[in-house]
C-alpha cells in the first residue's frame, strides 16, 4: 500500500521516470546510497562519519518541517522549510519519498538534491524515512538502501537524553521502530 495520496504518487512516479532517464542516459553515473533506520538508530553518525570528505561521498540534506534543534547548527543534513513549502513540493512530485509524522514534523528526501551528485559521476549518500524502502526501490531501484538498526532500549535512551522530543513524540518513534 502507497502511503501518499493517489496524486502525490502519481507525481512522484512521474518525476522517477524523469530522472531515471537522466540516470541512465549517463555513461559512469555515480551511486546513490541511503540510509533506512528508526529515529535515533545512529543514521547521523554514519552521516557525520561517512560524509566528513565530500569527495569520497557526498551528503544529500533532507527537507524537513520541525523546529530546528540546538545541535542543527552543525548539522548539513536538513533544508528547513515550512509546512506550507513542503506540502506544496510533495504535492509536485518534489520527494523521491517523505513522510508526515504526529505533532507537524514532516521529512523527505529531494529528487533533484539527490540525483545531481550521480548524474555527475559521484558517489552520494542520503536518509529515508523508515518504513518507505520498499516504494523508493519502486521509484529507484538503482539506489542502495542499508538499514541501520539499534535496540528499542538504545533508541529510547538516546532519544531521552537528546531532551527535545515529549514523552508522546517519543512513543511515536518507539512505535515506528
Amino acid at each position: 500500500m502507497v502511503p501518499w495520496p493517489d496524486a502525490e504518487w502519481r507525481a512522484m512516479q512521474e518525476e522517477a521516470r524523469i530522472w531515471r532517464a537522466k540516470l541512465q542516459a549517463r555513461t559512469g553515473a555515480g551511486t546513490l546510497f541511503l540510509l533506512d533506520g528508526a529515529s535515533c538508530s545512529g543514521k547521523s553518525t554514519l552521516v557525520d562519519r561517512l560524509t566528513a570528505d565530500p569527495d569520497f561521498l557526498e551528503l544529500i540534506p533532507r527537507y524537513c518541517t520541525r523546529e530546528r534543534r540546538t545541535d542543527d547548527q552543525r548539522r548539513r543534513e536538513y533544508i528547513f522549510v515550512s509546512h506550507d513549502d513542503f506540502r506544496g513540493r510533495a504535492a509536485a512530485g518534489a520527494f523521491i519519498e517523505y513522510r508526515d509524522f504526529q505533532f507537524g514534523m514532516s521529512y523527505g528526501l529531494p529528487w533533484a538534491e539527490a540525483l545531481l551528485p550521480p548524474l555527475d559521476g559521484r558517489a552520494a549518500l542520503g536518509v529515508i524515512n523508515l518504513g518507505n524502502v520498499e516504494h523508493v526501490k519502486a521509484l529507484l531501484p538503482e539506489a542502495v538502501t542499508i538499514l541501520v538498526d539499534a535496540s528499542l532500549e538504545t533508541i529510547r535512551r538516546r532519544l531521552v537524553s537528546r531532551g527535545v522530543n515529549t514523552e508522546e513524540q517519543i512513543e511515536e518513534r518507539l512505535g515506528n521502530a
